[in-house]
């Protein structure tokens, strides 16, 4: 059977001391580093989480300040747009109104010479309608003609 003698007792003697001496050397300072690192991993990932965190908080604050930026841009440029399309209205009636005016002082500058140019034709009308008549007639006739039929044969 099993003999106990000094033998077993220093085998046991020194396993028990190499096992001390390797957790002193060798287990305890490997889980000091296993629980340092673990630790450390933690506190990286803490970061880390936090981080994100803060991040995804300020891409949804960019987010929002982009679409009220558009927003802004767009009223802006709708307003521009109105204005501009106002001006532009103001521009064209005015333009219109002028050429509109114009237009009538032509006309009424058109009709004053028109009236002056049958004033001038009216004497040359009677003395062209005396030397038709003598023409056919063989003999001059004094003719005595009403305004009323001048204006008609100018007019006509």
């Amino acid at each position: 059977m099993l003999d106990i003698n000094g033998t077993l007792i220093l085998m046991v003697l020194s396993f028990l001391f190499f096992m001390f001496l390797m957790q002193k050397v060798f287990y305890g300072p490997l889980s000091s580093v296993r629980e340092t690192r673990k630790e450390y991993i933690e506190n990286n990932m803490q970061k880390a989480k936090d981080s994100k965190e803060r991040t995804d908080q300020l891409l949804d604050d960019y987010k929002k300040e982009i679409s009220k930026t558009k927003k802004e841009a767009n009223a802006a440029l709708f307003e521009k747009t109105k204005k501009a399309s106002e001006e532009k209205m103001a521009i064209i009636k005015k333009v219109s109104d002028q050429f509109a005016k114009e237009i009538d002082e032509a006309k009424e500058k058109t009709k004053k010479q028109t009236d002056e140019v049958r004033e001038q034709l009216k004497p040359q009308v009677i003395s062209l309608a005396q030397d038709i008549s003598a023409k056919i007639l063989g003999e001059e006739i004094p003719l005595s003609v009403s305004p009323e039929i001048i204006d008609n044969a100018l007019n006509g």
